[in-house]
């Protein structure tokens, strides 16, 4: 929808398209820019959080097997 806005606003298909193009390639910049600070911080403690709460799991599994 917002290809045919711009589409109507400029007089071409391609320039409204591309518009709406550039607003995408933009938001992949800003992504990928706030990826390594952000989103890495929030990952790395998934998957920490998840590797303890295993470890923590399979030793109870372990003292039991030892009684």
């Amino acid at each position: 929808m917002g290809g045919y806005f711009f589409a109507e606003v400029t007089g071409s298909l391609f320039y409204g398209f591309s518009i709406i193009a550039g607003i995408y390639v933009f938001l992949l910049i800003i992504f990928l820019l706030l990826n390594k600070q952000v989103l890495s911080k929030r990952i790395n403690n998934m998957v920490i959080k998840i590797f303890f709460e295993r470890s923590a799991g399979e030793m109870e599994l372990n003292n039991e097997d030892d009684e």
